[in-house]
């Protein structure tokens, strides 16, 4: 009868879901689901992760779906559920990205197209905005550490001092563990490391926004974002006043430049 369970309110699946995937047994919950016949009735998505390659030199644990698992696996028992359900998610679009070429398995773009379908799973359970926003950007973020010791100091900040950063430096230590990599990668301790430094600086909120922006001639667009992450980039890096006033000043002066060479 597991195809009746179409008929149920979102809100009813997703509240039984977050049962599972909260308690200490998440696993055996979704193997569970599968075995029920559960799993390609209300999270297909998941299921279609069955039998999808993975290049074995990057991922000796085997398919996406045994990956997906020992990522989930890989969290600490008391993680928040919304942490989970990233863990679930990250790597849901290989489903409908791997392909193989020169006999290399790749799944270019997978992180964007999980995010569309972390989306749309949202969408379907009636999460709430909130956990929609975080799962989502988990997602969609979740293959960017891997460069996180070449990134700009800015950059890497932005990312990890967001306040999904931890999260998603989490995220990515229990993806690497998953693949029997994590007390091999250097990146994994440089990025918890960083997100306790980023924890205890006492940096605070970009003082000025696009309304700053948009009151100093910039006109709107998608300019304003831009030119609001420049600003944000170099505050980040030192490279900027720290101070609104001496903020403002830098970024009337940054948008004589960006618009001059245009």
């Amino acid at each position: 009868m597991s195809n009746l369970l179409s008929r149920l309110p979102g809100e009813r699946i997703s509240d039984e879901l977050d049962k599972g995937l909260g308690s200490s047994s998440r696993i055996r919950f979704l193997e569970l689901l599968y075995d029920l016949g559960l799993l390609r009735t209300i999270l297909p998505e998941i299921d279609a992760l069955r039998r999808v390659p993975q290049d074995p030199a990057h991922h000796p644990e085997g398919d996406v779906y045994m990956h997906t698992l020992l990522t989930v696996e890989s969290l600490d028992e008391l993680a928040e559920t919304d942490l989970v359900w990233a863990a679930l998610l990250h790597d849901s679009g290989k489903a409908v990205t791997t392909e193989s070429v020169d006999s290399k398995i790749r799944s270019p773009g997978h992180a964007e197209a999980g995010a569309q379908i972390a989306l749309e799973i949202g969408r379907r359970l009636a999460w709430s905005s909130a956990r929609r926003d975080r799962v989502v950007w988990l997602v969609r973020n979740h293959m960017r550490l891997l460069d996180s010791m070449k990134m700009r100091p800015g950059t890497l900040r932005g990312i990890l001092a967001h306040r999904w950063g931890g999260d998603l430096a989490e995220l990515f230590r229990a993806s690497r563990a998953a693949s029997g990599r994590e007390d091999t990668s250097p990146e994994v301790a440089f990025c918890l490391s960083k997100v306790a430094e980023y924890a205890s600086d006492g940096m605070d909120e970009l003082p000025v926004c696009g309304g700053d922006l948009l009151d100093m001639g910039v006109p709107e667009g998608p300019g304003v974002g831009e030119l609001l992450d420049l600003i944000r980039e170099a505050w980040l890096e030192g490279s900027a006043p720290r101070d609104r006033k001496g903020l403002l000043l830098y970024a009337k002066e940054l948008y004589r430049s960006w618009k001059g060479s245009d």
